[in-house]
């Protein structure tokens, strides 16, 4: 990795030992789980798979970069980013890749502005630039609804 003189911030390192039925971690302590394959693709379905964690990273990036660009526009209201990943067969067999819907909702403010606030955090979230052109992530914009987790609903119509 390059080293940036103007570099932002620097995480501390992120361990996985043993992939599949393994544990990944944090140096620091302060996140450790068991990880693996999900029941659907043969593994037990403990912990976290890859597709896990990336949902967890795209709805975190997202609602972050939704906060700053609503604190620039001097917008304020609760963020709700609901992330499925999924995961869907690339070319050879065998092969797969991920697949990213988001839904964004804020409380308080007209679904006109939620699309151009979601519509420029797809084009300043650092994990949208990161995986643009070789993940397919789509955004739809829908209205704040109190619940409880789980929130996104995996039998909605709302396919990647």
């Amino acid at each position: 990795m390059d080293n940036h003189s103007d570099t932002l911030h620097i995480t501390a390192a992120a361990i996985t030992i043993d992939g599949p039925g393994g544990e990944s971690y944090m140096e620091d302590g302060s996140f450790s789980t068991l990880v693996s394959l999900p029941r659907e693709m043969g593994g037990s379905g403990e912990g976290f798979s890859p597709a896990k964690f990336l949902a967890l990273s795209c709805s975190s990036s997202f609602s972050f970069t939704m906060a700053a660009i609503m604190e620039e526009t001097e917008l304020a209201g609760r963020t709700r980013i609901s992330c499925k990943v999924s995961m869907v067969p690339d070319g050879a067999v065998g092969d797969s890749k991920f697949a990213i819907a988001m839904d964004v909702a804020v409380k308080g403010l007209e679904l006109e502005t939620v699309q151009t606030l979601a519509d420029n955090a797809f084009e300043r979230c650092p994990l949208s630039k990161a995986v643009k052109g070789n993940v397919e992530l789509k955004v739809r914009v829908v209205p704040y609804e109190e619940k409880e987790p789980p929130i996104f609903e995996a039998d909605s119509n709302w396919a990647i």
